[in-house]
């Protein structure tokens, strides 16, 4: 017998499982049911009860996947895609005029989202973030948080390591980037890892007002995607005649 709440990994060699929908917390957050609610609970052992399960325990898809599953949503949003492997994968996955690419300057997607986000309060912007560079401009959250723009939905893949440097280690598998953005003061706050909580998520945050915070755990692979073809002055020439035209 099939049910609504039967979940089914995306990722290589993910099994699903049930929930019972009366096993399940009241969504305290915005009084509303999430796949996420579900996936974050999982069999206890022999009482019977589930506990929680933390993203990690999970299947986690690879960034390229999780942004596909983004770039499938995304309308006429201008995209402000970090520098490394993240630009050159959305490249590959879905190049558009509307995607900015950032070319050697870490850190700093966030910031140049910020800004545009201030300077057209219509306009949804969505910026798409790393880690390693969340943790390079820290202060960004503080910002957003202080200022608030309610049309900037930042997204973040997780995969706690430096991928396009050599995979070093990086903090975020010791400092939870999404509890700094709560207490920063994004107005929403999410934690996912698997594709239809990536959707779900992602869909609900371009309809209501923010900032949103999206941190999306994701493996370490890596898509075989070539460097950016367009110098950084095409870019921004072709970005602001998008960002003109919508």
């Amino acid at each position: 017998m099939s049910s609504p709440l039967m979940g089914e990994d995306k990722g290589e060699g993910g099994q699903g499982w049930m929930v019972a929908p009366s096993s399940l917390p009241p969504d305290q957050v915005r009084g509303r049911f999430s796949p996420s609610r579900a996936r974050g609970l999982r069999g206890g052992g022999g009482n019977g009860r589930l506990k929680p399960m933390r993203p990690e325990e999970g299947v986690m898809q690879s960034r390229a996947q999780a942004m596909q599953a983004l770039f499938d949503i995304v309308g006429d949003q201008p995209v402000i895609i970090c520098n490394g492997f993240p630009s050159r994968e959305a490249q590959k996955i879905k190049d558009r005029d509307g995607n900015f690419y950032m070319i050697g300057s870490m850190g700093v997607a966030a910031s140049i989202g910020l800004g545009l986000a201030l300077a057209q309060p219509d306009r949804q912007v969505v910026v798409f973030d790393g880690d390693g560079n969340v943790l390079m401009g820290m202060g960004t959250l503080a910002t957003v948080g202080a200022l608030r723009p309610k049309n900037l939905t930042h997204v973040v893949f997780d995969n706690e390591v430096y991928g396009t440097t050599g995979n070093q280690a990086s903090y975020s598998r010791i400092v939870r980037l999404d509890q700094v953005a709560k207490a920063a003061g994004y107005a929403t706050v999410e934690r996912v890892w698997e594709r239809e909580d990536i959707i779900y998520e992602f869909t609900h945050m371009l309809a209501n007002d923010g900032p949103h915070f999206l941190l999306i755990k994701v493996n370490e692979q890596i898509e075989d995607a070539d460097r950016v073809a367009l110098d950084p002055a095409d870019i921004t020439k072709r970005f602001r005649s998008a960002v003109e035209q919508n």
